[in-house]
């Protein structure tokens, strides 16, 4: 043990072995010496002679730093001796005004560090500096406006247009199109290519959060031969205005319907549910469809066919008989009554376009786009199911549900 103690006591002398708090005071005095990070350096651990070579290192390494006048904030000036204080004045001065004379940054020059002639170079080179940016046009948020003469906010104003319809007519980024800037011409041309670009979003089943459903309406009551053409309303008044809204069957929000007279009004309904039912069948427009609407006309079918069948059901007199002359053979028989209760007559389903939202792992159900929750009605169907993916175009006619593109069909219920 005493053997072990003294070769620890030599092993430091030697130069062989040091302490830890040896290298720690070691890194501590390289750091200090260096005179690049004072506030490292632990001073109070420094010999005063070693204090002294510190403090000449950091004022050396302050001077350094300060006489390139690049980073006045970066300087300790008060470390600095009266001529050292000059000289980095003098050269912080040069560096200002070789920022200022660019013109690219005046947020970066000390104007007030400027003479008279530095300041009006300054100020030439900051103007063409901001014309430079104006006349591209493509960073109208960037350009002072202010700044440019009458000859020059006319070509900026026209560069400005220029790449505004560049951007418009691209019709993917209506949020970036100023569409107060276009001629007529081109808002015509921008509408129809934004609308176009909305199509393949709509239907983009992934992409269904950026539809502007609206736009599709448009499109549908343009293709419809009921577009958004502006009314002739001279010389109408406000009912035949009323009326000329409501005809078209495609702004039932703006129809005022308590001003049709009852004519009007079974008209208007008529062209209102046809509309709707071409909406329904087409996939892309199911956000419009009034499915109470189809109630409507199913039960109006229905009724409809009860009435025909009634009427082929009575009874006719012969030809050439008179009303009040009963028939002797209409008096053998009981005479024929139209049964209060509804006749059952079949009704063939209505079929509805739809593309699938999305199917359960299990095949136990599956949503269409309309987000209708609809079950398989059998084990086989819940394979078949499962093999289905979303986006494919479906058909459900009544209970059954029908692939377009795998060419299968399923019983379902709601």
């Amino acid at each position: 043990m005493k053997m072990l103690s003294t070769l620890l006591f030599l092993l430091p002398v030697l130069g062989l072995w040091s302490s830890p708090a040896s290298a720690q005071y070691d890194r501590n005095l390289a750091a200090c010496l260096s005179g690049a990070a004072p506030y490292m350096c632990h001073h109070e651990l420094l010999t005063p002679e070693q204090a002294q070579a510190v403090r000449q290192a950091e004022l050396a390494k302050n001077y350094a730093t300060c006489s390139t006048g690049s980073a006045p904030y970066l300087c300790k000036h008060e470390w600095l001796t009266p001529e050292q204080a000059e000289t980095v004045r003098q050269a912080e001065l040069a560096k200002n005004y070789a920022t200022c004379s660019t013109g690219s940054a005046p947020y970066l020059c000390k104007h007030e560090w400027l003479t008279p002639e530095q300041a009006e170079t300054a100020r030439q080179a900051e103007l063409g500096q901001n014309y430079a940016v104006c006349s591209t046009g493509s960073s109208p948020f960037l350009c002072k406006h202010e700044l440019l003469t009458p000859a020059q906010r006319a070509t900026v104003d026209e560069a400005e247009r220029r790449v505004n319809f560049t951007t418009c007519i691209r019709g993917i980024s209506p949020f970036l199109c100023k569409h107060n800037l276009l001629t007529p011409q081109q808002a015509a041309e921008v509408r129809q290519a934004e609308h176009s670009v909305n199509r393949q979003t709509c239907a983009n089943p992934a992409l269904q959060f950026n539809c502007h459903r609206d736009w599709l309406a448009e499109d549908n009551a343009s293709a419809q031969g009921q577009a958004y053409a502006p009314a002739q309303t001279a010389g109408q008044t406000p009912l035949e205005q009323n009326y000329a809204t409501c005809i078209k069957g495609t702004l039932s929000s703006l129809c005022d319907h308590s001003l049709l007279t009852p004519p009007e009004a079974t008209e208007v309904r008529q062209v209102e549910h046809q509309i709707n039912r071409r909406a329904c069948e087409t996939p892309s427009l199911q956000w419009s469809c009034h499915r109470d609407w189809l109630a409507e006309d199913d039960r109006d079918a229905a009724r409809q066919a009860v009435q025909k069948s009634a009427q082929n059901a009575a009874p006719t007199a012969p030809a050439g008989t008179g009303a009040s002359s009963p028939s002797p053979v209409a008096n053998l028989g009981p005479s024929v009554v139209t049964p209060d209760t509804p006749v059952n007559t079949p009704v063939k389903p209505r079929c509805e376009a739809f593309w699938l939202g999305a199917v359960e792992t299990n095949g136990d159900y599956a949503f269409l786009s309309d987000y209708t929750r609809l079950r398989p009605a059998a084990d086989s169907d819940k394979t078949i199911l499962r093999e289905w993916h979303r986006g494919q175009r479906l058909v459900r006619c009544g209970p059954r549900l029908t692939n377009k593109e795998t060419n299968q069909s399923i019983d379902v219920s709601g």
